[in-house]
């Protein structure tokens, strides 16, 4: 097994769960808050520009998608529940599977599908502990659409990246997320009828830029070189048990019969990953 991959790829997971509960905790206006998290890690990564020049075509559209699923789902996320979004997200790993089977002949086999079908599991489980709002049809398009963008820059991460560092390619994604969003803090700015960003957005939007947009995505990208891009895929499933019981412990939010059973399927569905690939092949 790839051991510094896999665990670069748990951290990823662990950080980006943490991150996400920083982002619950901070509702008050969701394009604002993702504005100022690009733009503090744009900031941030800015001395990397250097290193772009070791960048392909095929990496800055990884980015350009990547950015785009982002935008792509907080525009879903307006007319749809969070927990259709959440399920929807978790498909990726089949998604990914299918692309594997398509592309390089891999075949999918019950090894490598007991660990995603747990993953699976827990996410409905815990997605579904709230009682649903009513979804529209453009924000199933949206949630869709986002899946689709997301996989997609990754899955051109996995297959064109390993040359360049995950660091770089970190430094560029935020740089275009700052690029493409600044333009809405300028609007909230010099409009007086609009949110303005206070300490209370600032400084959690600072923790997740570094947290989920430097620190975790460049750990992700750094296990895509390694890993089976499904195995990456399913990391997901961890991050969002870490942001369940982040958010119970810190946010208190409220714990049911089927989050602790997500949680606990969740966790099996990790465990049994990495058995899979500590005994190796996925084929």
């Amino acid at each position: 097994m790839k051991t510094k991959a896999f665990t670069a790829l748990i951290t990823a997971a662990l950080i980006g769960g943490f991150g996400n509960t920083l982002l619950a905790s901070n509702p008050q206006d969701p394009w604002l808050f993702l504005s100022l998290r690009f733009l503090i890690a744009g900031i941030i990564v800015t001395w990397w520009i250097p290193q772009f020049k070791t960048l392909n075509r095929k990496l800055i559209l990884a980015s350009i998608l990547e950015v785009a699923s982002v935008i792509t789902l907080v525009l879903a996320l307006s007319t749809i529940n969070v927990a259709l979004a959440t399920i929807v997200g978790a498909l990726t790993p089949i998604l990914s599977l299918l692309i594997n089977k398509l592309t390089n002949h891999q075949p999918v086999t019950i090894k490598i599908l007991i660990p995603i079908t747990l993953g699976l599991t827990a996410t409905i489980l815990i997605a579904t502990t709230n009682p649903p709002t009513p979804n529209t049809t453009t924000g199933t398009i949206l949630i869709i659409a986002s899946t689709i963008l997301g996989l997609t820059g990754s899955t051109l991460n996995g297959w064109y990246g390993s040359h360049t560092s995950p660091w770089t390619r970190t430094a560029l994604t935020n740089i275009i997320g700052a690029i493409a969003l600044t333009p809405i803090l300028i609007i909230n700015l010099t409009d007086t009828q609009a949110t303005h960003p206070t300490w209370n957005m600032i400084i959690p939007a600072l923790l997740v830029a570094i947290l989920s947009g430097i620190i975790s995505k460049s750990l992700n990208l750094y296990a895509l070189n390694t890993l089976p891009i499904p195995v990456v895929m399913q990391s997901s499933t961890l991050s969002l048990v870490t942001a369940v019981t982040t958010a119970a412990i810190f946010l208190n939010q409220p714990i049911t019969v089927n989050t602790i059973l997500g949680i606990i399927i969740g966790t099996l569905s990790i465990i049994t990953l990495i058995w899979v690939m500590k005994n190796k092949k996925l084929n």
